[in-house]
């Protein structure tokens, strides 16, 4: 059932039940990690021959020659067949686009979590500082910043690999009606969006997550110590990185607007019912967005100017 659907003639429901038959056998099989790749690759193409030739015999010899690799870890063939057709459709156009979209969408909660705590700069430094304490110490908080390295590093490798790959399938460019198609200014440059959001991150990681601040209550009697709080504060006096910070957040709104309906289209959830909701979502929730992080380097430049006036 992993690997084909049986046909009308007798050979291939034969197949068919010999392949359900084989792939349930509860056979250890490994490989060393140098060979994996290699053996993987050809035991695919030796499954595809099989299947496509209706030849039960090279099938299941197949199946043999891939056990005998074996010698480490202990997979059953049912699992190593779950792994090819996953390894697959993950390299298949489909795959990666739901893996920009289920990514994708965990950025967009993560954005929002992230906006939410840094509103706590309007409540006061001590709520603010209190805030980014936490989340800096907190164990849990040490995965999930792995698990959105991984994640993140994953969703420029498929847009990277995409774009390469719509690009040859389509080498010259062709005049672009927007009132005739779906394609739209923002959906044909998501990768340059992208790729000024990727640099407003490593910027951004380096100047507050990596800055040179503490909230250590034994460092508040330093007056050179800089809080969470007063780096934020000191940072968007400067009126260019204020203004940097300022259009790198605008892009990803625009950004985000097409990533959030384009997202939920790849899950299948575009239906005449549904899609004007989603479109008016997620253009709600760029704006947001954009405004909400927007807003910090205007507040601060704008209070540092007060202060001075």
């Amino acid at each position: 059932m992993f690997l084909t659907q049986p046909g009308p003639d007798l050979q291939s429901a034969r197949l068919f039940k010999t392949i359900n038959f084989v792939s349930l056998l509860d056979i250890h099989v490994v490989s060393t990690a140098k060979s994996r790749k290699g053996a993987i690759s050809k035991y695919n193409s030796i499954l595809k021959i099989a299947t496509s030739s209706g030849s039960v015999s090279l099938l299941i010899g197949s199946c043999e020659w891939m056990a005998s690799l074996f010698n480490r870890n202990r997979l059953t063939l049912s699992e190593g067949v779950i792994m090819l057709w996953l390894w697959d459709f993950l390299s298949s156009s489909l795959g990666k686009k739901l893996v920009m979209a289920l990514s994708g969408l965990f950025f967009c909660a993560f954005l929002l979590v992230h906006l939410g705590g840094n509103m706590l700069m309007y409540v006061g430094a001590d709520a603010f500082n209190g805030y980014t304490s936490i989340m800096s110490n907190a164990p849990v908080n040490k995965v999930l910043e792995i698990l959105m390295v991984v994640l993140f590093l994953i969703h420029i490798f498929t847009s990277a690999t995409l774009t390469i790959e719509n690009r040859a399938a389509r080498p010259v460019k062709y005049a672009m009606d927007v009132s005739a198609g779906k394609r739209t200014f923002m959906s044909s440059n998501m990768f340059i969006t992208g790729s000024i959001i990727l640099i407003f991150v490593v910027l951004h990681l380096i100047g507050f997550k990596y800055g040179e601040w503490s909230n250590d209550p034994a460092a508040m009697s330093d007056p050179n110590n800089l809080t969470m709080f007063g780096l934020v504060a000191k940072s968007f006096q400067n009126v260019l990185y204020a203004l940097g910070y300022t259009v790198a957040v605008i892009v990803l709104g625009f950004h985000l607007n097409h990533a959030f309906q384009s997202a939920f289209q790849t899950l299948g959830l575009n239906h005449n019912k549904y899609t004007p909701f989603i479109q008016k979502l997620g253009t709600l929730y760029s704006i947001v967005i954009a405004l909400g992080f927007a807003s910090f380097p205007v507040y601060f430049y704008l209070s540092h100017l007060n202060a001075g006036s």
